[in-house]
């Protein structure tokens, strides 16, 4: 056996930065395995899932490549996809024990995600709802219910909505969904929250929030 170990940081993208420059932005979950350079691809994806129970049913991978070490790069991540590809890879790494490997997570119900893209990462607060205090400020009151997903700027916002029925569970014949936004930090705030509800909003707030990497929504649950 000619071993090597694979270190599979996933459920991250790349980012493209200001300055030409490459970034991957993740959620710092990894999984490690050792495995003989030999391996076929698929039996090498077969392992990812395993090793990072990541539910095959509900994501495809992407599988991408950059050097250790080289967070920052200007060239763009290589995109690993069937045997030939690994197997120059591991030509490559012939002298090295072990490689670092990432996996972008593509929902099977959405298509393919693309190196490039321009996603943002959402963290979704729900099942609760604002109310304004006697100072006059603003504050979330939830049941600590919290979903996050990744999508790309440029999502449409009926498209948006229908991530949100999904990732949280809302039967959507029975409750409406009413999205609203305040920055992450700002609990307390004395401006209303801003509501978003058409596309126009969603784009303005992709505009204030394009060098940010995360952003928060709140939902709340309204009877039809």
């Amino acid at each position: 056996m000619d071993p090597i170990y694979v270190l599979v940081e996933y459920n991250g993208w790349w980012k493209r930065v200001d300055n030409g420059l490459w970034e991957w932005c993740g959620s710092g979950l990894t999984g490690g395995f050792v495995v003989d350079r030999g391996i076929k691809f698929l039996e090498l994806v077969e392992m990812i899932y395993q090793k990072t129970s990541i539910n095959q049913n509900d994501y495809a991978i992407e599988i991408t490549h950059k050097p250790v070490g080289y967070k920052h790069v200007k060239t763009a991540p290589i995109l690993i996809s069937n045997d030939s590809e690994f197997k120059d890879l591991m030509f490559w790494y012939k002298s090295e024990d072990s490689i670092t490997i990432h996996a972008m997570l593509k929902e099977n119900r959405e298509g393919k995600w693309e190196i490039g893209m321009d996603p943002i990462y959402v963290l979704l607060e729900y099942n609760g709802r604002w109310k304004q205090l006697d100072s006059g400020f603003w504050e979330w009151r939830g049941s600590d219910l919290a979903k996050a997903f990744v999508v790309d700027r440029s999502i449409k916002f009926r498209k948006l909505v229908e991530i949100i029925y999904h990732k949280a569970s809302i039967n959507r014949s029975v409750y409406a969904v009413e999205i609203t936004h305040k920055p992450v930090g700002d609990k307390h705030a004395k401006t209303a929250p801003t509501l978003i509800s058409d596309d126009l909003d969603f784009t303005d707030l992709m505009f204030w929030y394009k060098n940010e990497d995360s952003i928060t929504l709140h939902v709340m649950l309204k009877g039809d």
